[in-house]
């Protein structure tokens, strides 16, 4: 009365070649961090899909073990921690890709950064400093305007 369904098996086999070849694909993206107290939560595109992670939060086979400012420490299955910079991609492999504009930058995060400082001794006469983030200002002072009595 039961027809044996002969394709079954092979179906099965099929499905789990597939899936098989897909793990090996794992690739994980580091999009960015944003710190807001103590909040942090990582941007990063897992196989082509953005995600926003926060630590103890599990993606494909790693664990977030912790955000950074500007990377993110990953722990594989076998406890291994892996650290992932920013714009840069990990393989399932765990090898680390090199990011082709690091290269470009010598600069990071403001490093050799030095705002100029104006010494009150160099300050002439009939100026002052105005002291930013970006260094200090000099500008002249308007002498005084008296205004017309009423």
């Amino acid at each position: 009365m039961f027809k044996k369904n002969k394709l079954a098996p092979l179906c099965v086999l099929g499905c789990t070649l597939i899936a098989s070849a897909g793990t090996f694909a794992d690739e994980l993206f580091l999009e960015g961090v944003s710190i807001l107290g103590s909040k942090k939560t990582a941007s990063v595109v897992y196989n082509e899909q953005p995600m926003s992670l926060h630590q103890g939060d599990n993606v494909g086979e790693w664990t977030i073990a912790d955000i950074e400012e500007r990377s993110i420490k990953l722990q594989d299955k076998a406890g291994e921690i892996h650290t992932l910079e920013l714009h840069s991609s990990l393989n399932k492999a765990g090898e680390d890709e090199v990011n082709p504009t690091e290269e470009l930058s010598d600069v990071k995060s403001g490093a050799g950064f030095q705002p100029k400082i104006i010494k009150d001794e160099d300050i002439p006469e009939g100026h002052r400093r105005i002291r930013t983030p970006f260094g200090d200002v000099l500008i002249k002072d308007n002498p005084a305007v008296d205004l017309p009595k009423k």
